[in-house]
């Protein structure tokens, strides 16, 4: 009987040992970077875009799109995608820059926005938090290249 329990013991224990093991040997190779120590500078337009979101202003917030894109994007189609959010999200009630990403031609700026919503039986409130990008150009004056929520 010992030998039965043995017999099924080692490869149980092997199991739970390699994926361990195996772990820290990919992770030997990864570096991890130590927090920048400038502050990176928040993008306007970024910002105007989440003000104009929060307070569901669908004129300021296709102004700031570039040409086609303000062309193609209606008060209609931002009231049905905020609808969606909201009704899934909450209410949107506060946001906060998180930081830039670097990259060569663009500034990339990444925010978080925070909704928030009542329990299905009204007893506690819910937060839940999504990450917003904006890609702006380098060049002044910033212009809006691209946004979407993640």
């Amino acid at each position: 009987m010992k030998k039965n329990i043995r017999r099924w013991l080692t490869p149980i224990a092997l199991a739970g040992v390699l994926p361990v093991l195996s772990g820290c040997a990919a992770l030997s190779g990864v570096k991890e970077e130590k927090p920048r120590t400038h502050q990176a500078v928040a993008s306007k337009i970024g910002a105007e875009l989440l003000v104009s979101f929060l307070k569901d202003d669908a004129a300021a917030f296709i102004r700031l799109l570039p040409g086609d894109a303000a062309q193609n994007f209606t008060e209609k189609d931002f009231k049905k995608t905020r609808e969606s959010m909201t009704k899934e999200l909450g209410t949107p009630v506060s946001y906060a820059f998180v930081t830039n990403l670097e990259n060569p031609i663009a500034n990339i700026s990444v925010w978080r926005i925070r909704f928030e919503r009542k329990s299905a039986d009204n007893t506690k409130v819910i937060t839940q938090e999504v990450l917003f990008k904006a890609l702006s150009t380098k060049k002044e004056p910033e212009m809006l290249v691209g946004f979407n929520f993640l």
